[in-house]
């Protein structure tokens, strides 16, 4: 699977709400970071910190939120736009 179908295989997974999908694509030590004065700002660093300090506060704090990309990118060699 090249990394745009992968990056691509998340966003259709999270679009139909199957975070666990989403999560087990994360590498054990996968470090996410929010920007600071956002009010999930902070670095949340493992699976389960990912799910439960982003994902689950934006499941349950924000109606209707849905993540669309508009057009992926496969730039080879690791890279994805």
């Amino acid at each position: 699977m090249t990394n745009g179908a992968l990056i691509n295989s998340i966003y259709q997974a999270f679009a139909r709400g199957d975070i666990e999908s989403v999560i087990g694509t994360f590498d054990p030590d996968i470090s996410w970071t929010e920007a600071k004065g956002f009010m999930y700002g902070g670095t949340y660093v493992g699976p389960e910190s990912v799910l439960s300090g982003v994902f689950m506060r934006i499941g349950t704090e924000w109606e209707n939120f849905t993540v669309t990309p508009q057009k992926i990118i496969d730039g080879g060699d690791g890279n994805v736009i």
